[in-house]
Parts: C-alpha cells; structure tokens; sequence
C-alpha cells in the first residue's frame, strides 16, 4: 500500500530465504540420501524442435570451439546430415536457424560460411531467435545462483593433468586475444568434472543454452569494454587456479557473470524483446540478493 518496493523486496527474499533453509534442515534430518545418485535427464525443447536447437547448439560449439572454428566454410548439407545423423531437411533448417542468429551465412553457389566476426545483429523478428535469447538470458541466472558452489566442488576434484589442461586453455585464449570463450571454458569444466552426476547434467545444458548469446557479443557497442573484461576475468582465474584459491575462482565467476547478465538485459531490451519474453520460464526466474538492476 505504501509501494515501498525495497522492503517488500528484501521480504520477500528473506520469507525464501527462511522456508529454503527450515526445507532443507528438515530433509537434511529426516530424508535419508540414496545409495547412488539419481540420474534424470533436462528436457529444454519438446517436440520437432528438440533435434533442430540441439543440433544448432552442437554447430555453434563446433563454430566456436570445436573443428570448425578455423573453418571458413561448412561441409555440405549432405556430409553434415550423414555426420550428425539427421536429415538433410532438419539440417537446411538447423542452418537457416544459425543464419537467423548471424552465426553462419549462405553464399550463394558456393557454400555456408562461418562467420563469427559479423556485425550483424540476429533477426529478432524470428520467434525462434527470441525465444533462444530469452532462454540465453535466463541461463544467467541460473549461473548465478549456482555457480560459486559448482565451481569450488568442481576445481577441489580436479586431478593434476585436468587442472593442468584447464590452465593451458585459458593461456591459449590469452595468447590467442580468445578471452571471450575463457567463460564457456570454465562451464565446460563443471560439465565435465562437477563431483555431481546431476551437477554435470545441468551445467551441459547450461553451457549449451550459454551458445546462443555469443553472436550478440560480436554486435555490441561495448566490444571494447567486453575484450578488456574477458581478459582480466581471464588471468584472475588462471592466477586463482594456479595458486589453488579455488573459493576465490568461484566468486570471480559469479562476478563475471553478473556483469554479463545485467548487460545482456539491456541489450536485449533495446532490441525491442520485452520483459515478459525474457520471462518465459517461471521456474528458472528467482531473485537474486544485492544485486542492483535485478
């Protein structure tokens, strides 16, 4: 009634806060933990569009980080479709999705180009590149939430040679002005490692979702703020890993991302995506604390 926002803000969270930790004693104290872990699987898309986004965001790995990323043009229709085990009409529209998002673009009479250097924007008149970006923009707060004790379980279980593979990537990315992907680096490494079966689930679907938004990266009017950001996120982390201050890594990347989430909202709601879109999910939407802009 008095519309002070602040306070009904902060009790609300602290009403979640509470009912969060008495659910969790009381599970803790009388729920006794399986034997092993529980597999269950997270289904993002249902329906035709499952193969068409799964297999887009395998190609945009594959662009990025994989065998294409020095690639300037992709294999045939056919070679892909016998490649990935999918039809040549699922992978022309797998394609014209990617093309929607200004990953890769047809030339006529000679082939799909890869480009990851356009300056283009997405066509964010396409149902299907709004609804990927809202769910790029979601993901963020997911890695929010969860990352900083994702991240310190994960690097606390890695072995010397997974440490030491970690550690050359993200030299490499610095010695290559590749910073950019030092983030996606670090999600892969949870993915990969997370002690967690559940944890290594989540954080595969979560990168995955991560994949949609680095062709806005490339369109932003902020590149140079992003190159000087990415590249001091970078030698942070590799310092942090090498000297094994792992709590310290995992607030680094909570940073990190709260930063790129707060710029990926006004990005996006500058491109005309309203904030009903970028709320497409409700189970994924939760607050998060002291954070201004949220």
């Amino acid at each position: 009634m008095n519309r002070d926002w602040d306070r009904l803000r902060s009790t609300l969270f602290a009403f979640q806060k509470n009912t969060t930790e008495r659910a969790i004693s009381y599970i803790t104290q009388n729920i006794t933990p399986a034997a092993g872990q529980i597999p269950f699987i997270w289904r993002i898309y249902y329906g035709r569009p499952q193969i068409c986004y799964s297999l887009s965001l395998r190609l945009l790995h594959e662009i990025y980080l994989g065998k294409y990323r020095e690639t300037p043009y992709l294999p045939s229709y056919e070679k892909m479709a016998r490649e990935y085990q999918v039809s040549v009409s699922t992978m022309r529209r797998t394609i014209d999705v990617l093309s929607r998002f200004r990953a890769v673009e047809s030339v006529n009479g000679i082939g799909t180009r890869v480009c990851p250097a356009s300056t283009e924007t997405p066509d964010f008149s396409t149902p299907a590149v709004r609804r990927n970006l809202a769910l790029f923009f979601q993901v963020f707060e997911l890695i929010i939430l969860s990352c900083e004790e994702a991240a310190c379980a994960t690097f606390l279980r890695l072995t010397p040679d997974e440490k030491s593979s970690l550690l050359c990537r993200l030299e490499e990315n610095l010695r290559s002005g590749r910073c950019a992907f030092s983030l996606w680096h670090i999600l892969l490494c949870i993915a990969m490692y997370c002690p967690i079966k559940g944890g290594r689930h989540i954080y595969s679907k979560i990168y995955g979702l991560f994949l949609w938004g680095y062709p806005l990266r490339t369109s932003h009017k902020e590149t140079a703020w992003l190159e000087k950001a990415d590249e001091e996120f970078t030698k942070a982390i590799a310092e942090c890993i090498g000297q094994n201050r792992f709590r310290e890594c995992s607030l680094i990347v909570r940073e990190m991302t709260i930063r790129l989430f707060h710029r990926a909202e006004n990005y996006l709601l500058s491109h005309g995506i309203q904030e009903d879109e970028l709320r497409l999910s409700p189970a994924i939407r939760m607050m998060i604390p002291g954070e201004s802009g949220t």
